[in-house]
This record gives C-alpha cells, sequence and structure tokens, in this order.
C-alpha cells in the first residue's frame, strides 16, 4: 500500500514503494491516484521518468515539474504528462531548451514510451 498525501492509501502491484516515493521527491503528482494508478498499469515508465528528470534539469534547472494523468475521451489512449513549469521570462528560451531536450535524449527514447509519456512546459 502507498500513502499519499492527503492521506489516502492506495494498493500498488507492479512499481515499488522506493520507486513511488523516488518519484515523488522529483515530480509534483497532481491527481496522485491517477498517476499511480497509470504508472502501476505502465510501470516501465518509470525509469523513463527517472531518466527524464536529469535531461529535463540540465535545461530546465529551476523548474517545478508536474506529473498529471490525462485521459483522451476521443482515443482510449491515456498519457502521462510531464509539466516544466518554468520561471524562464522569455518564452522562446523555454521552447528551445525543450526542443534541445528533444535532440539530446527525446527522440532516442520516444519509441520506449510506447506514446504513454508526453513533456511539455506548463
Amino acid at each position: 500500500m502507498t500513502n499519499l498525501s492527503q492521506g489516502s492509501l492506495i494498493s500498488l502491484s507492479n512499481i515499488s514503494q522506493p520507486d513511488v516515493e523516488n518519484l515523488q521527491r522529483l515530480y509534483k503528482f497532481r491527481k496522485p491516484t491517477e498517476v499511480l494508478t497509470f504508472l502501476d498499469r505502465n510501470s516501465f515508465l518509470v525509469s523513463l521518468l527517472l531518466e527524464a528528470y536529469n535531461y529535463i534539469r540540465s535545461r530546465f534547472p529551476n523548474a517545478e515539474l508536474f506529473l498529471e494523468y490525462v485521459p483522451d475521451p476521443e482515443i482510449d489512449d491515456p498519457q502521462l504528462v510531464v509539466y516544466i513549469a518554468t520561471s524562464i521570462v522569455n518564452r522562446q528560451q523555454a521552447i528551445d531548451n525543450l526542443e534541445q531536450i528533444d535532440e539530446d535524449w527525446w527522440l532516442n527514447v520516444s519509441d520506449r514510451t510506447q506514446g504513454k509519456i508526453y513533456l511539455t512546459l506548463d
């Protein structure tokens, strides 16, 4: 059982408590129950999210990072979105930084995500 910040418990069978704790240290969860349930069903994403953190931090060292489960009602293909809430005032610079993450890392691993993770600016 994993204890969420609101005091509720969720049962996870495919991801470990240490992995959950690591992710919670790196990312803020929006709708934590939905995020953790999605990750439990797609546990292969945990290592990618841990890996992504370093690449995101290299371009956005002071940004807050959020994970949010986003269902798509038009297609049965929900995603976990990584929102990067940056304090970079120049929006084009923030976009350039995100594109650099794409070039440096994301394009090489995007197949491994099976389309279930999306990185964007908040």
